[in-house]
């Protein structure tokens, strides 16, 4: 599951419209964080205590599933985006290696033209 998908399943879900807003702006916020994640749970599990008293076990246990459920697809979330950082930290390595190898072409076709001009002197 990937975060917008994450983001879907938050918005259709049964919690408070005020839950709902907290969530999505977290995960907006950017770089989805162990700290990202654990406000995240702590917001779904206030949710789930204030429905707690009028729920029967067998709801109760639904919801705890639902839990489990939310934190793997957290944590599949996480590990996209960690993926798609070391992909972007490879091209970027990439990126400098060429770089540096055009500086120095650059810089020995500047040498070869300043001995050119030297010897022509």
């Amino acid at each position: 599951m990937n975060k917008q998908e994450f983001i879907d399943k938050i918005t259709n879900s049964p919690l408070s419209a005020d839950r709902k807003n907290k969530i999505l702006a977290l995960l907006s916020s950017g770089e989805l964080t162990f700290d990202i994640k654990e406000e995240i749970k702590d917001i779904i599990q206030e949710d789930i205590d204030s429905d707690n008293t009028s729920m029967s076990d067998a709801d109760k246990a639904d919801i705890a599933a639902s839990n489990v459920q939310m934190e793997t697809e957290l944590s599949a979330v996480e590990n996209d985006l960690a993926g798609d950082m070391q992909f972007v930290e490879a091209e970027l390595n990439s990126l400098e290696e060429m770089v540096k190898e055009v500086d120095g072409i650059v810089d020995q076709a500047n040498i070869e033209s300043l001995q050119s001009k030297i010897q022509e002197m």
